[in-house]
């Protein structure tokens, strides 16, 4: 939980299963308060089925109640459908009724595959990509799914070979509507050296333009003040443009580098298909 957005202070917990599953009570906003209940599921067929039977067991006792959760996430060890598995198929252990169960108990859906009904994507890979899935998931209750968006499996350098990230972003239903907020430099745009050059010509020129002032040339409309605004407004501006040059091309280059992974993803499905 990371302390500097949340409210960790106050956070309530409950492990219902060492090791495996925790319920975890944040105060949201305003009094309310959202429940995630983080699990890492068994890998052998039995273990797993009798494992959302023994969750939905104790989330119905009295004293767990109002932990019941609105959010369940973490690695299933199991799909629910073929498409979810590379190659496509579904194994012994996947989509047990037990887990089904469960999210009717919960009223949760998988918000990922909601939102995306079609689209084929993993989350856990082995080292040569001879078995994928989508093991790793998060699914919502259909309140908190209408104020949900950014639907994101993400793969790094770190875990590649391993298990994506995978994320969303939930906005409290009752929350005001926030801008962009307040536009600031990048903090690395001051080891470009171009950028520092132009800056330290502008800047040249605008001592210059002070230092040449009389007291017969000031006026409201032409000052020292006025002078240094009309500084910090032209570097502001020349860092914005440099700010959408760099996102551009780092957006092309993303966008690229997706469209590659698709490729091959699909390259590589259509030849164990034939």
């Amino acid at each position: 939980m990371n302390r500097l957005v949340a409210n960790w202070e106050n956070v309530e917990t409950l492990e219902l299963v060492p090791g495996r599953a925790i319920v975890c009570k944040m105060e949201w906003r305003q009094g309310t308060f959202l429940k995630i209940l983080a699990i890492y599921a068994p890998t052998v067929k039995k273990e797993n089925g009798v494992f959302w039977k023994k969750i939905r067991s104790l989330i119905k006792k009295k004293r767990n109640r109002p932990m019941k959760p609105d959010v369940l996430l973490g690695d299933f060890n199991q799909v629910e459908d073929a498409i979810d598995r590379f190659p496509a198929k579904k194994n012994a252990i996947d989509s047990p009724d037990t887990f089904d169960a469960l999210k009717k108990s919960l009223n949760v859906v998988d918000g990922w595959r909601n939102t995306f009904p079609n689209k084929t994507e993993w989350t856990w890979r082995n080292a040569d990509r001879s078995s994928m899935s989508r093991i790793d998931r998060i699914y919502l209750t259909k309140d908190l799914l209408l104020s949900s968006r950014d639907w994101t499996i993400k793969t790094s350098n770190l875990t590649r070979n391993d298990h994506s990230r995978i994320g969303v972003e939930i906005a409290h239903p009752n929350a005001p509507e926030a801008g962009p907020g307040r536009w600031s430099m990048r903090p690395d745009l001051i080891k470009n050296t171009s950028f520092m050059t132009e800056v330290d010509a502008l800047l040249g020129s605008a001592r210059n333009k002070i230092e040449a002032l009389d007291n017969q040339q000031r006026s409201a409309d032409h000052n020292a003040q006025t002078i240094w605004k009309d500084f910090k407004d032209s570097v502001r501006e020349l860092a914005r443009k440099l700010d959408k040059v760099a996102a551009g091309k780092k957006r092309s280059m993303l966008a690229q580098a997706i469209k590659d992974r698709n490729k091959a993803r699909d390259d590589l499905t259509a030849a164990l298909s034939e």
